[in-house]
């Protein structure tokens, strides 16, 4: 039985099931597309977790992937939390050929998203959608499907 995620922070105490829960949250959507449904409150705990199944994921690609991150349901993070989402941001565009970020009809998680891409957003290689399909629309035409 699958954990549901509460929006609330997880962290070194948090039980088996409720770590397999947060990597439960990033997966391979479709070939060379992976999905990261994002958890509505980050702790450092909860984004190691969720940098360690990215990365499990990434080193099974054969070719050029994608990654949608899914933020239609968080809470916009603290500025400790969106320093190391930035940093997990770069990783991600190290390995990706793109990068789309659907923020949902929030424009309050549109602007904190654009805190925490910054200056990467201008790498071209990262978008910001206020629409999952638009975002996986993209995703496609960018890996040639």
């Amino acid at each position: 039985m699958t954990h549901a995620i509460e929006a609330r922070p997880y962290g070194p105490n948090s039980t088996p099931e409720e770590v397999e829960a947060l990597r439960a949250r990033v997966y391979v959507f479709e070939p060379s597309i992976l999905y990261w449904d994002e958890i509505p409150t980050h702790t450092p705990f909860s984004l190691g977790v969720i940098q360690e199944q990215l990365a499990l994921l990434a080193r099974e690609q054969t070719g050029p992937f994608g990654i949608l991150i899914d933020l239609d349901k968080v809470i916009p993070p603290n500025a400790e939390i969106r320093a190391l989402l930035r940093h997990t941001v770069e990783q991600m565009l190290a390995a990706a050929q793109r990068v789309a970020i659907y923020t949902g009809p929030s424009p309050i998680v549109a602007v904190a998203a654009k805190f925490v891409v910054g200056v990467t957003m201008g790498f071209g290689r990262i978008k910001l959608f206020s629409s999952r399909e638009k975002a996986l629309e993209d995703l496609r035409h960018a890996l040639g499907r």
